[in-house]
C-alpha cells in the first residue's frame, strides 16, 4: 500500500541465527488423517506457499 512504512506492513521473525535448530518429534496419525495431511501439503507445495527442506 502506498504511503505505509514497510516497517509496519512487513512481518519478520525474530530468529537468532546462532541457535541450533531443534527437530520436532514425529507424530503418528491414523491412516485417514495422513492422507488428508499429505493432500494439504501437496497443495501448499504446488502453490509455492511452502518449500521442501532437506536436512543433510
Amino acid at each position: 500500500m502506498p504511503g505505509i512504512d514497510r516497517q509496519i506492513i512487513c512481518h519478520r521473525l525474530h530468529v537468532n541465527p546462532t541457535i541450533k535448530l531443534v527437530m520436532q518429534k514425529r507424530r503418528n496419525f491414523v491412516p485417514e488423517r495422513v492422507a488428508i495431511i499429505e493432500a494439504e501439503i501437496d497443495k501448499l507445495l504446488a502453490t509455492g506457499f511452502i518449500e521442501e527442506v532437506s536436512y543433510a
